[in-house]
């Protein structure tokens, strides 16, 4: 019973560090989506293992270096040095990625910062437009500056490509358009034809 209470006393004391390594692994696990597997479910072994991995890896890395640290300046850094790469990492990943959109039997490739008329040349004309809500597009090294725009995205039968308030591509997401192929993305509120919507 000692025991148990002493680890019990021993985790508690280190919470900080176990919430910075879960803070730096949730930082580096958006990159496998950005670069990876992204454009699919991820439903291969390797497709989950690249999609999981880097986050677990690089959570059991962090919570091993960090365990050992006792001085509480340093581990009040780490802490909000965790905090910051949970924040920067996604967005810097978001901001580089890459997607594979299909149209028809073909596909083609989406990366982060194209314009829409390059992805038209590119992809083809959309399914149909999306807009939706306001929404916030903070700068990638300061978060609380950004600029208010409304949602805007093309639709090419289960993927939705979104832009951000400069009109270039933000992010590529899957989504379930249903048997009858008539379900929109959760984000929609109105759509159009491309004619219109543009």
């Amino acid at each position: 019973m000692v025991d148990g209470t002493r680890t019990t006393m021993g985790l508690l004391r280190r919470l900080d560090v176990v919430i910075a390594a879960t803070l730096f692994g949730a930082a580096v696990a958006p990159i496998s989506s950005a670069y990876w597997c992204a454009e699919s479910s991820c439903r291969s072994l390797p497709d989950a293992v690249r999609f999981y991995g880097p986050g677990i890896a690089t959570m059991a890395i962090a919570a091993t270096a960090f365990w050992r640290i006792r001085s509480w300046p340093l581990r009040i850094v780490v802490l909000a040095t965790a905090l910051y790469a949970s924040y920067l990492i996604p967005r810097w990943a978001e901001r580089h990625g890459r997607w594979t959109v299909h149209v028809d039997s073909q596909s083609c490739s989406v990366h982060a910062g194209d314009t829409r008329d390059a992805i038209r040349r590119k992809c083809g004309k959309p399914s149909y437009i999306c807009r939706g809500p306001k929404n916030v597009d903070s700068d990638l090294w300061s978060p609380f500056s950004g600029v208010v725009c409304g949602f805007s995205g093309d639709v090419y039968i289960d993927r939705i490509v979104t832009y951000d308030c400069r009109g270039r591509v933000a992010n590529v997401r899957g989504f379930d358009p249903g048997q009858a192929g008539d379900s929109r993305p959760a984000q929609c509120v109105t759509w159009a034809p491309p004619e219109d919507g543009r």
